[in-house]
């Protein structure tokens, strides 16, 4: 790999994928501006590294050692992308993250709803004549609440156990393979969850609607 990277081809090539505007062009200028300091910059072949802390408090001294060790090399840190020059960046990329994700389960709910709005009808009559037997509007709601979270949970299982198998049996093999590496991430898990719970509420909150003295009547009659 290194004799593939130390060549004067590669170094022309990502001379002008690192100088496509002047803040990238500043931004890896060290990297850039000679074939030595590109060859140094370059080492191994391989164009980054993690490196975890075992105590957060470690974080700054680790930066300032890396640094010496690898001047040519950029440190990033967590606490750069949450408190440094990358802050601003990082906090628009998660503010847009978070509010894309919420827009698409809001439409996703929605689209779901009106797919299954003969069965959701269905459903209503069936909540509106329990209500007409006297069953209280909060026993109604536990009984769509259950019904719906049981139907919830066993499609976010299947969908996670056929991902995990697609993954497994063909996309590891191709060059999607980064799209699941975190696929069973705890945080990527409770983002996706939470957006399910999103969706849940929007299923519950239109089949107690349907639960009416308005309604009543007219399914009753049909």
């Amino acid at each position: 790999m290194q004799a593939f990277y130390l060549t004067e081809e590669s170094y022309d090539f990502y001379t002008n994928v690192l100088t496509i505007n002047d803040a990238t062009k500043e931004f890896n200028h060290n990297i850039i501006d000679s074939y030595e300091n590109y060859a140094v910059s370059v080492g191994t072949g391989n164009s980054m590294m993690i490196i975890k802390a075992e105590d957060s408090k470690h974080v700054g001294m680790i930066t300032r050692e890396l640094n010496k060790l690898y001047p040519y090399y950029h440190v990033v840190s967590q606490e750069d992308l949450k408190k440094g020059e990358l802050s601003s960046v990082y906090t628009s990329l998660v503010l847009v993250l978070v509010i894309g994700s919420t827009i698409i389960a809001f439409i996703t709910g929605i689209l779901i709803v009106f797919l299954n709005k003969g069965y959701l009808n269905g459903r209503s009559k069936e909540m509106a004549i329990l209500y007409s037997l006297g069953y209280k509007k909060s026993d109604i709601l536990m009984v769509i609440t259950a019904e719906n979270t049981i139907l919830y949970i066993f499609y976010f299982v299947i969908a996670y156990v056929l991902t995990y198998l697609a993954d497994k049996l063909i996309f590891s093999k191709t060059v999607y393979f980064q799209w699941f590496l975190t696929m069973f991430d705890p945080v990527n898990i409770s983002l996706i969850f939470t957006l399910i719970l999103f969706m849940l509420s929007i299923s519950i909150a239109w089949g107690l609607n349907g639960v009416k003295q308005s309604n009543l009547k007219k399914y009753l009659n049909e």
